[in-house]
């Protein structure tokens, strides 16, 4: 793996772009050659992880001015998939955030994209590398719980202002148009994509979002979305308005529970003990899978494809349009 990567940063309203730019930086076959984004404050920030980066103004200008291998997108929902699907008819690499798109219609573009070019998409979930989150898929492959009967996701804290989201992160994770929705599309696409990757695709699906306690938001602060297998069922559950913040997930089986939180997992047997599991580090991340991915040309799969990124698209468009918000 001798070759550098000429990678391409395109957009800075995502937060999430924060936590992964000491990411890329740790990675020695990367050349960071450019960055598009309006905003000089954020590509000061930016600047300070990779300092004399060429700035452009629009993504056009970065793919015709620079050779580009690959691009990381950190803008909304909705522009993102113009941004990729542009890019992946190039045939430019695309690291994505989650959700894939806004809406179905934007998954269903990337997709097209994706299968007339020999560029990689990949959906990044960070939620899904840590540690604890691999070894609760180890346990459920294992068979240790038994049949899995319901399951449980829940992703709530008391809202992107008040966590202290930037505000060109708000402005857009705000709008029923660029996010897709509100705590809904934001927590709730995390338990779609986990039980279509963890359990296939269901067999029926409900949704509901609404203003419980925010009555000055455009979009919902609350949202439930409910998968329906023939032996199981799964609810994914999305809050701005839970304080403490909380990420995890509960599974049951008919010889054990296991629940995770950010951090740990417990296991409770058939005899009703609790156990807190260990687990080894896990290392990776999205932009080194990402990265090892192109170089070693390997298959972008399981819960980073863009196959699966597509089915939980489908499953919270089936779910957002049984929604009514007052």
């Amino acid at each position: 793996m001798d070759k550098i990567l000429r990678v391409g940063f395109v957009g800075l309203t995502h937060d999430h772009v924060w936590s992964e730019l000491p990411h890329w930086k740790a990675l020695p076959n990367i050349s960071v050659a450019g960055v598009t984004e309006n905003n000089s404050s954020l590509v000061d920030r930016f600047h300070t992880f990779f300092p004399g980066v060429p700035v452009f103004k629009d993504p056009i200008s970065l793919f015709n001015s620079a050779t580009i291998d690959a691009i990381q997108v950190m803008s909304s929902n909705l522009r993102s998939v113009e941004i990729g699907a542009d890019a992946l008819e190039r045939g430019i690499h695309v690291l994505l955030e989650k959700p894939m798109a806004s809406n179905l219609e934007g998954a269903d573009k990337l997709l097209r994209a994706k299968s007339g070019s020999r560029a990689k998409l990949m959906i990044n979930w960070p939620s899904w590398w840590r540690p604890n989150m691999k070894a609760a898929e180890e346990i459920l492959k294992s068979g240790e719980l038994g049949d899995i009967f319901y399951a449980r996701m829940r992703m709530a804290h008391r809202g992107p202002q008040e966590l202290g989201c930037s505000p060109e992160f708000c402005e857009w994770l705000y709008s029923e148009t660029e996010n897709g929705g509100g705590a809904y599309m934001d927590y709730c696409c995390y338990g779609a994509a986990s039980f279509c990757y963890l359990f296939g695709k269901p067999e029926r699906v409900e949704g509901w979002r609404g203003r419980l306690l925010k009555k000055n938001l455009p979009v919902d602060d609350n949202g439930l979305l409910t998968l329906y297998y023939k032996d199981k069922v799964c609810v994914a559950e999305g809050s701005w308005t839970q304080g403490p913040s909380h990420q995890g997930a509960s599974f049951y089986g008919t010889s054990g529970v296991m629940e995770l939180d950010k951090e740990h997992l417990w296991v409770t047997g058939a005899e009703g003990v609790r156990t807190q599991r260990e687990f080894p580090p896990h290392h990776n991340n999205g932009p080194k899978h990402f990265v090892e991915s192109i170089l070693c040309n390997k298959e972008i799969e399981g819960i980073f494809s863009a196959e699966l990124g597509r089915e939980a698209q489908r499953v919270l468009e089936l779910g957002k349009g049984r929604i009514n918000i007052g």
